[in-house]
């Protein structure tokens, strides 16, 4: 799944999908809107790649489409969740404004282009 800029994303966790439908308000965080002091807000579903392997992981969440997604159409998900540590997190979600401003590019977009 690519990343879903500025809260395009089709594929959001659980939880987060709950909170959404039942109104409350900035459920959904984006790389736009995220702050630095939300990071221990994160912490519990930032992807863990140990603890993500577990069943324990898909006992508890599980990802749902926001909306009905058509044939053919790109999954997206928000990174913000994807780094562990606050400074690499920080760095992540800085890289996501930048790339979602047109600022920057991606790593797989840097990596075709040198191929």
């Amino acid at each position: 799944m690519n990343h879903g800029c500025n809260g395009t994303s089709n594929i959001i966790e659980w939880p987060t999908y709950n909170q959404w439908v039942g109104g409350i308000e900035d459920a959904i965080t984006t790389e736009q809107n995220v702050t630095r002091a939300e990071y221990d807000d994160f912490r519990d579903e930032v992807f863990d790649l140990y603890h993500d392997r577990h069943m324990d992981h898909m006992a508890l969440t599980y990802a749902v489409a926001k909306r009905d997604i058509k044939a053919g159409e790109e999954m997206l998900t928000n990174y913000v969740v994807f780094s562990v540590g606050e400074e690499q997190w920080w760095e992540e979600v800085k890289s996501l404004q930048r790339m979602c401003s047109g600022e920057e590019i991606g790593f797989i977009t840097k990596k075709e282009k040198d191929a």
